[in-house]
């Protein structure tokens, strides 16, 4: 013989089925609409005991889910160290390299400036790509650490 089933326990299970979907479905929802693609200026800022600034400018893909948990996969990064301390450099005062190769990125021309706090850094130069010099990729204006 079987046993009725009751109410309670029907309805109990309905509650956590559609909890669990909406839970999914927001976590798809933030895996789907998140396009990747931008650029930031993370982990960047002015060193004033060393007299200058570091910006690692990293261009991030899709969120994905690995083996740390969620994160963005790195696309391209590029590292600039500008000495000393001052708010607009140009050309061969800005030492650029590729990351995660390290490998320099030689002529530059162009600036970056910054605004008054050093908050806020604007990138507007072109490097040499197949023997001309081109547009750099992370041209453009970023709050720093953001």
């Amino acid at each position: 013989m079987t046993k009725p089933i009751r109410r309670r326990s029907v309805r109990k299970r309905i509650i956590i089925l559609l909890l669990s979907a909406l839970f999914l479905g927001g976590f798809l929802f933030v895996i789907i609409s998140d396009r990747g693609g931008a650029w930031k200026a993370d982990n960047s800022g002015k060193d004033e005991r060393n007299n200058d600034i570091v910006i690692f400018l990293t261009k991030y893909g899709k969120l994905t889910l690995g083996m740390e948990g969620l994160s963005h996969e790195m696309l391209d990064g590029y590292m600039f160290e500008l000495k000393p301390i001052q708010s607009v450099y140009h050309d061969n005062e800005i030492i650029l390299v590729q990351r995660p190769s390290m490998n320099p990125v030689w002529p530059i021309r162009g600036t970056i400036s910054f605004n008054g706090d050093y908050s806020r850094v604007t990138i507007e130069i072109q490097t040499e790509r197949e023997g001309e010099l081109q547009d750099f990729p992370g041209n453009g204006t970023y709050n720093m650490n953001e």
